[in-house]
C-alpha cells in the first residue's frame, strides 16, 4: 500500500526551549517538499512552492539533501507500519543505508517527534538493523548544518560521547558489530581456520559495511608476544604466525571516520566478532609445533573406562591373597559383597572416611569381559590405576613397578593386555606422578616398606623428592591431603626413576604390554616434565599415547603466570574432553540452548590442533564425577549436597526412564563427534551415582539399560570413517534441536589419508514437542574448510538412509529438511 505523501523540512533556523522537564526544538524558515512514494517504493520530492528545492533532491542523488531526504523517508517508512502505533517495535520495521547522518536523524526523531528519554531512543536504535552504506562517508557533522542543524547538532553530540557515554557506547557497539564484522569460522575472513602450526602464513580480512573505516591494525599477543601490522586498503593482510607454539588472540584497532578509534574483537563464545568503542576479548588463534602427530589408531577407537575393583571378579583367589598381604603390612581392609552400598561414612575405629572398601574386581576378570567390551565396539580400556596402594581407587601410589596383589599381577597384566590385542582392543594405563602415597616404598610414613622412605630420614634415596618444612610431619600435600605427599617433578632422581631412566616406571609399563598413559592431574605437572613423559612414551613407539586429564579449555588454561603449553604439540597427545561433557549436560538438561551448545562444539574443533581435536576422549561419566544417567535424571535444583542427602535422595523410576531417554541422545552425540567416545563402566547398563564414591558402585544392570544403544553406536562409529575422522559442522536450527554433519567427499579423510566417501548427520531433539527445521548444509562458518564446503555442493545429494533412532529429512540440494520427533536422536545417511 503506498504511503499518503508526508512533508520533510530543510534548513532553517533552530530554538532550544528548555522546559522543567524536557528539551524542545523549535524551527522557523524552514522549506520543504512532500515525500510521494513511487510504485518501485522509492520517494519523489515534490514542491510547488520550493520547485528548486525539490529539483536539487531528485537530480543528486548523492547530495547531502537527497541523503537527508532518503533517511527521514525511511524513517517515515518504518513508523507508518507500526499498525499500533508502539515505537518500540520500530527495529522490526526499519530498513536505512548507515551513515552517522541515519544514526543521528533516527535519534532525533525519537528524541524531538516521539519525546523518548536520551537512554530509550539510543536503545531502540541499537536494535535496529542498517543496510551498508553506499560507501565511505565522506562528510563531517558541519557539512548538514544547512540540512538539519538539529540532526547535526546531535551528529556532534554523538561524535563527543562516542567513547564516553555508556548508552551511545551500547548503541555504537551493536550497531556497528553489525556492519563491521570478521568471522574467524569463515574463511572469507580467515584463511585458513582453525588450529595452524607454527610459521604458518594466514589470511585475514575485515568486512566494512559501515562506510567508517579509514585505517586498520592487526594485535596479536600471547604470554610475551606481541605483534602489530597495518591491513592493506582492501582491510585484509597475511600474516605469519610466530615461529614458537602459543596460543594467541588477536584484535583489530580501527580508526573510524566522525567517531574515532575503536577495536574489533571476539564475543564471548562466538567465533563471529563485535565492534567496541571501548574493549572486548580478542579472536582465539592456536599455534601448534609443527609436525605434531597423533596416533592414527586411537582417534579411530570407542574408549571404556574400568575402576578395576568394581568391574569384574574372578575365581582364581587373587582378590583374597591381595586382602592377606595388605593386612600383613597392617593395612586396614574390608570386603564388601557386590550387591552392598559402597561405603561413604567411616567405619567403627575410624576418625574420617577411608576409601578402604573393596569388592575383589581383578585383572583376571577384566580378561573374561574383553568378549563383552568387544561387542560393544571398544577398542580401547583405559584402567584406573592399578599399582600397588592401599585404597579402592589406588590414587595414594605405594609401589609404582607392581600391580597391586587384589588386582593380580604382572602376569596377569601382561596376558590381560595380549588377550585385549587378539580381540583388537588395547590398554591405557591410569599414570599418577604429581604425588605419592604416604603409606609407600617411597614415603613410608608409617614403616610398613621397611627403612628406605623418606621418612627415614637424608639418606632415603627417595628424601630428595619431597618437601619437608618439618621433617617428618609437615610437607607439602596434594590439595592438603596428608595421605597424598607431592613429590618435586623437576628433582632429578626423580625424574630418573619414573620418566626417564632405561627402566623408568614410564618405560616399563608401556614394555608389559600398555599402548600409553592417562596422567593425573596432568595441569599439575609442569610442561617440561610432561614433555619428557611424551618422549620416553613415544621412544617405546610413536603409536603408544598420552592423554592429559585436564578439565578446563586446553589451550587456554593458566597456571603459574602463563599460559600452559602442554596441549600445543609438545607434551600431551590429547586431553579428557570435560568442557564437552559439561556443555552436553548443560544442554539436554535445559540449562542451555542448542546455539550454546553449537558454539562449544564448534570453538573446540577451531581453537584445538588437528591432532589433538580427533583423539580427544569424548566423556560423559567418569569416576570423578556424577554418572551422567544421574545428571539428567534429576532436575538441576534437586541435586542432593553432601553425602548425606546424596545417600538419602531415591531416583524414582520415573526420573529414571527420563534420564535413560536423554542419556540415549548424550551418547549419539558423543559418538558423532571427532575423538574418542568414552563409556564409564556402567553407563551403558543404565546405572546411577552422585559423586565419589557413589558413583563407583560395582558394576550392575540398571531398570533401563542402553546396552543395545551403545552396541548399535559402537558399531556404527566403528564402520564409518567418516563419523571416525571425516570432517565436521555443527547446528542449532532450533533451541532444542541439534545438528551434525560428518563427511568424507574426496576418497581422504580430515588427515588425508584414505578414507570412503559417506555424509552422515545426526539430528537430536531434547524438546518435549516434534521440530522441524531447515538447515544449510554447506553454509561457511560452521566448521568446514572451504575446499570441503564445495566438494559437499558437489555432491548430488538427493536422498537419505536412516542408520539409527526415528525422524526424517529430506534433501533439496544441500538443504536438509528435518523433522525430528520429542526426546529422540536420528542419524542418516545422505546419498
Amino acid at each position: 500500500m503506498e504511503m499518503t505523501p508526508f512533508p520533510i523540512y530543510f534548513g532553517g533556523k533552530m530554538f532550544d526551549e528548555w522546559t522543567e522537564r524536557s528539551l524542545k526544538i523549535n524551527y522557523s524558515h524552514r522549506p520543504f517538499v512532500m515525500a510521494h512514494q513511487n510504485r518501485d517504493g522509492g520517494f519523489t520530492a515534490v514542491s510547488v512552492v520550493y520547485p528548486l528545492l525539490a529539483a536539487e533532491i531528485n537530480d543528486c542523488p548523492l547530495g547531502k539533501k537527497r541523503s537527508y531526504f532518503d533517511t527521514y523517508a525511511a524513517i517515515m517508512s518504518a513508523i507508518t507500519a507500526l499498525d499500533d502505533g508502539d515505537i518500540s517495535r520500530l527495529p522490526e520495521f526499519f530498513s536505512a543505508r548507515f551513515s552517522p547522518l541515519a544514526l543521528a536523524e533516527l535519534l532525533r526523531v525519537l528524541l524531538d517527534d516521539w519525546g523518548l528519554g536520551w537512554e530509550q531512543a539510543l536503545g531502540i536504535i541499537a536494535r535496529c538493523k542498517f543496510l551498508p552504506a553506499v560507501g565511505p562517508w565522506q562528510s563531517a557533522p558541519e557539512d548538514f548544518d544547512d540540512v538539519q542543524p538539529r540532526t547535526a547538532q546531535l551528529m556532534r553530540l554523538l561524535a563527543d560521547t562516542a567513547g564516553k557515554d555508556p548508552a551511545v557506547i551500547r548503541c555504537l557497539d551493536a550497531v556497528l558489530s553489525r556492519l563491521i564484522t570478521h568471522d574467524s569460522a569463515s574463511e572469507r575472513f580467515r584463511s585458513p581456520i582453525g588450529a595452524v602450526p607454527t610459521d604458518s602464513v594466514i589470511q585475514l580480512r575485515l568486512q566494512d559495511h559501515s562506510g567508517l573505516v579509514s585505517s586498520a591494525v592487526l594485535v596479536s599477543a600471547g604470554d610475551d608476544y606481541v605483534y602489530e601490522q597495518a591491513l592493506s586498503a582492501d582491510l585484509s593482510c597475511a600474516y605469519q604466525v610466530p615461529a614458537s607454539p602459543l596460543a594467541l588472540r588477536y584484535h583489530f584497532r580501527l580508526e573510524l571516520r566522525t567517531f574515532g578509534a575503536c577495536r574489533l574483537g571476539g564475543a564471548f563464545g562466538k567465533e563471529s566478532g563485535r565492534v567496541s568503542m571501548t574493549d572486548c576479548p580478542g579472536f582465539r588463534l592456536t599455534v601448534y609445533r609443527r609436525g605434531f602427530q597423533t596416533p592414527a589408531w586411537f582417534r579411530k577407537c570407542v574408549m571404556y573406562q574400568i575402576f578395576p575393583d568394581r568391574f569384574a571378579t574372578d575365581p582364581s583367589g587373587t582378590a583374597q591373597r591381595g586382602y592377606a598381604y595388605h593386612r600383613a603390612k597392617g593395612q586396614r581392609i574390608e570386603v564388601s559383597p557386590w550387591d552392598k552400598p559402597v561405603k561413604w561414612q567411616p567405619s567403627a575405629g575410624e576418625i574420617d572416611y577411608a576409601p578402604n572398601d573393596f569388592y575383589g574386581g581383578t585383572l583376571r576378570g577384566i580378561a573374561g569381559k574383553l568378549p563383552y567390551l568387544k561387542s560393544l565396539g571398544v577398542g580401547v580400556i583405559y584402567l584406573n590405576p592399578i599399582v600397588e596402594a592401599c585404597s579402592n581407587h589406588r590414587y595414594d601410589t605405594a609401589d609404582y613397578l607392581r600391580p597391586d596383589p587384589i588386582l593380580g599381577t604382572m602376569d596377569d597384566f601382561r596376558a590381560l593386555c595380549r588377550e585385549a590385542a587378539a580381540l583388537g582392543m588395547r590398554v591405557l594405563l591410569d599414570g599418577v606422578y604429581s604425588h605419592t602415597g604416604a603409606d609407600s616404598v617411597y614415603f613410608d610414613r608409617y614403616g610398613h616398606y621397611g627403612k628406605n622412605g623418606a621418612c627415614t630420614g637424608p639418606a632415603s634415596p627417595y628424601y630428595g623428592w619431597y618437601d619437608f618444612s618439618h621433617f617428618p610431619d609437615k610437607y607439602r600435600s596434594w590439595w592438603g591431603f596428608e595421605s597424598l605427599p607431592e613429590v618435586d617433578e623437576e628433582n632429578a632422581a626423580w625424574q630418573d626413576f619414573v620418566i626417564t631412566g632405561k627402566n623408568s616406571v614410564v618405560r616399563t609399563w608401556l614394555r608389559q604390554g600398555a599402548a600409553g598413559w592417562r596422567l593425573d592431574v596432568a595441569d599439575e605437572l609442569p610442561d617440561d616434565v610432561l614433555e619428557l613423559i611424551r618422549k620416553a612414551t613415544k621412544e617405546e613407539s610413536p603409536d603408544h599415547v598420552v592423554l592429559g586429564e585436564v578439565w578446563e579449555d586446553a589451550i587456554e588454561k593458566e597456571s603459574y603466570g602463563r599460559k600452559r603449553t602442554y596441549a600445543l604439540g609438545g607434551a600431551l597427545d590429547t586431553v579428557m574432553n570435560y568442557p564437552f561433557r559439561d556443555a552436553a549436560l548443560s544442554f539436554f538438561r535445559g540449562e542451555t540452548s542448542a546455539e550454546q551448545f553449537a558454539d562449544l562444539l564448534l570453538s573446540q574443533r577451531l581453537h584445538y590442533p588437528k591432532p589433538l581435536y580427533y583423539a580427544l576422549m569424548n566423556l560423559l561419566s567418569s569416576h570423578d564425577i556424577p554418572r551422567a544417567r544421574t545428571m539428567l535424571a534429576i532436575a538441576p535444583e534437586q541435586m542432593p549436597g553432601d553425602r548425606a542427602d546424596q545417600v538419602a535422595r531415591t531416583i524414582t523410576r520415573d526420573e529414571d526412564s527420563r534420564g535413560a531417554k536423554l542419556q540415549t541422545l548424550a551418547a549419539a552425540v558423543c559418538y558423532c563427534l571427532p575423538g574418542v567416545p568414552s563409556v564409564y563402566y556402567g553407563d551403558e547398563t543404565g546405572m546411577n551415582g552422585f559423586r565419589d564414591p557413589f558413583n563407583r558402585a560395582p558394576f550392575t544392570m540398571g531398570e533401563f539399560p542402553l546396552t543395545d544403544w551403545y552396541t548399535a553406536l559402537g558399531a556404527l562409529r566403528n564402520s564409518a570413517a567418516a563419523l571416525q575422522t571425516g570432517s565436521i559442522s555443527v547446528f542449532a536450527p532450533h533451541d532444542d534441536l541439534m545438528v551434525i554433519l560428518r563427511a568424507v567427499t574426496d576418497g581422504k579423510d580430515a588427515f588425508g589419508l584414505p578414507a570412503k566417501n559417506a555424509v552422515y548427520l545426526l539430528a537430536v531433539n531434547r524438546g518435549t514437542q516434534p521440530v522441524t527445521a531447515a538447515v544449510r548444509l554447506a553454509q561457511p562458518g560452521h566448521g568446514l574448510e572451504e575446499a570441503d564446503l564445495t566438494a559437499l555442493r558437489s555432491i548430488p545429494l538427493s536422498g537419505s538412509k536412516p542408520v539409527l533412532g526415528s525422524g526424517s529429512v529430506n534433501l533439496d540440494g544441500t538443504t536438509a529438511r528435518l523433522s525430528v520427533p520429542p526426546l529422540s536422536a536420528a542419524i542418516f545417511q545422505l546419498h
